[in-house]
């Protein structure tokens, strides 16, 4: 599976768990607003596809822990690395944003509008891959970029509280 070329929604390949995102090559505020939404779009239409592929049986029973759980419930497995993916992307890209002339700053602005976005698509799954990269303790460190983020940081705030795990879930449910 090859990886995307920079500044493409996504890979030509044929595989959708293989496909990635990547950042946006704009800088006014409503192209990168509009990629945004983009990037959110095409994760949700490959999240789909993946997850239309689930069977009832994969779900039974956790078949997909313990020993032989890839093959008993290869969708599942498929779902999980595809999350994991997109969390690791989020971050990497905004870790590397600074190599090719964008800000810790703007990359994070970025992906707290791609969540936004997730978040009106109902897309809570790669909403929260997404809050993980952001989340991820390389980004966390960033602290001068993500006190310059202005209001999207409430935003980020609001959403993170939605989706905290408190309660069994409760505010997302």
């Amino acid at each position: 599976a090859g990886v995307a070329p920079r500044f493409t929604v996504w890979s030509t390949s044929s595989s959708a768990g293989n496909s990635t995102p990547r950042r946006p090559s704009t800088s006014s505020s409503e192209s990168v607003s509009q990629y945004a939404r983009s990037v959110a779009e095409s994760l949700t239409a490959i999240e789909y596809a993946m997850f239309a592929k689930l069977r009832p049986s994969e779900l039974q029973d956790l078949a997909w822990m313990g020993p032989g759980g890839r093959q008993r419930a290869p969708n599942v497995s498929a779902l999980t690395k595809r999350f994991n993916r997109v969390g690791y992307w989020t971050a990497t890209e905004t870790m590397l944003a600074e190599t090719v002339g964008c800000s810790h700053r703007r990359m994070i602005r970025f992906f707290i509008m791609v969540m936004k976005h997730l978040y009106d698509l109902r897309n809570f799954s790669s909403l929260m891959a997404t809050m993980a990269g952001l989340n991820n303790v390389s980004v966390a460190r960033l602290k001068p970029a993500w006190k310059r983020v202005g209001a999207l940081r409430d935003v980020r705030d609001q959403l993170e509280a939605l989706m905290a795990p408190q309660s069994n879930y409760r505010d997302y449910r």
